[in-house]
């Protein structure tokens, strides 16, 4: 079933854009843009593939949106500025984020997730709440820097009010009663 929904999509994808593809000596479809090489890529290996080229963009857009924000509020950063400090264009930027504040609200997701995965045992806030703590507090200290720079002092309550429902979550999978 899979080689034959591969084989449907690839077969679509040449009736749409038969300008771009030929056909070599044993009659199979070559495709020459890069695109739908890497489309191929992610049909042939069934893979989540993110092209490097995008990697590298959203990576220059989220340290450049972190370095103006360790300068200023969100509320003065404007898109202009982002995309010159990150070396992109305004439209680039509008591809991977609806605005600054939807790259923001990304940004502390990630931090948020990376809090939670950095606790090695959640239980123990359970079982165990002084080493329940003390862990909580080494995994706030590893990703302080950032945490303080996407949360500052009159956001703080919004990280532990975000927090708080992520880590309920967590014991509760280990307890569910």
């Amino acid at each position: 079933a899979g080689n034959t929904i591969y084989t449907f999509i690839r077969m679509t994808i040449i009736i749409l854009f038969q300008d771009i593809v030929y056909f070599d000596d044993r009659t199979h479809p070559v495709m020459e843009h890069k695109f739908f090489n890497c489309l191929n890529i992610i049909l042939m290996k069934g893979i989540n593939y993110m092209d490097l080229r995008v990697q590298k963009t959203r990576s220059s857009i989220m340290n450049a949106f972190i370095e103006l924000l360790s300068q200023k509020p969100i509320e003065k950063i404007t898109i202009r500025e982002l995309a010159d400090t990150a070396l992109i264009s305004k439209a680039t930027f509008y591809l991977h984020f609806k605005d600054i504040y939807d790259l923001s609200e990304y940004l502390e997701n990630e931090l948020l997730e990376s809090i939670i995965k950095d606790i090695p045992h959640p239980e123990y806030l359970i079982t165990a709440p002084k080493e329940g703590i003390r862990e909580i507090t080494t995994s706030f200290s590893a990703h302080s820097q950032l945490a303080n720079i996407l949360f500052p002092r009159n956001r703080k309550t919004l990280l532990l009010e975000r927090l708080e429902p992520k880590l309920k979550e967590l014991i509760f999978k280990k307890f569910p009663e």
